[in-house]
């Protein structure tokens, strides 16, 4: 009894220090996959795919538009991606995580800072999520946007608990992107408590069984 006592004491502790820090998440590492992903329109897609995951700022996912990337598209490198499609008026980009991710998701999207035509080129995208294989997606979302003005950024959180390796977002006909960043939180100050519960219901278990 003294022993699950400990324990309990000692789950109890460990949960409060976890309080103190659960905005522990894992930034996902995004691999472009040309073969599922529509053509970029200025440069090789598997350089504009990594166009869009490359730049160096200091991405905090509690505080995603302070600082920003840079969002400045110039032609001159594949500085994000650019879809181009005139069949059927949407264009798709595609990643892999290099592991699968879960059970909670989100996605912060960073469109161009300039005004004239490309900030509605990132409207009414859709997230698709797949595990194992592109075939059956494992979650597709409602239409969302990136802001029409500054910061020019949208996040997507996903709703359900989902497991993925793999994504698409698919968007309107010349549709830009200049970064990408996923998200997988930290299990939940929540799930410890439950487990903390078990711990403590089992001792009061424990203590009943021996009268």
């Amino acid at each position: 009894m003294k022993h699950m006592a400990r324990i309990a004491v000692l789950f109890v502790t460990v949960l409060l220090l976890y309080a103190g820090t659960a905005d522990a998440y894992t930034i996902l590492t995004l691999t472009g996959d040309v073969a599922h992903s529509t053509p970029d329109n200025y440069h090789p897609t598997v350089d504009a795919l990594a166009g869009t995951t490359n730049h160096p700022f200091a991405y905090n996912p509690l505080s995603p538009t302070s600082p920003l990337p840079g969002q400045a598209y110039t032609g001159a490198s594949p500085v994000g991606f650019h879809g181009r499609d005139e069949v059927d008026n949407t264009c798709i980009v595609a990643y892999t995580f290099g592991g699968v991710a879960g059970p909670s998701l989100f996605f912060d999207v960073y469109g161009r800072n300039e005004l004239g035509g490309a900030e509605f080129r990132d409207n009414g995208l859709v997230l698709k999520l797949f595990n194992g294989d592109w075939v059956t997606p494992v979650f597709t979302s409602t239409p969302f946007d990136v802001l029409d003005g500054a910061p020019f950024h949208g996040r997507y959180t996903v709703p359900v608990p989902v497991f993925a390796d793999r994504m698409t977002i698919t968007g309107p006909d010349y549709m830009t992107i200049l970064e990408l960043r996923a998200v997988a939180p930290e299990p939940s100050v929540s799930l410890l408590a439950m487990l903390g519960g078990a711990v403590l219901l089992r001792r009061r278990q424990s203590r009943a069984s021996y009268g």
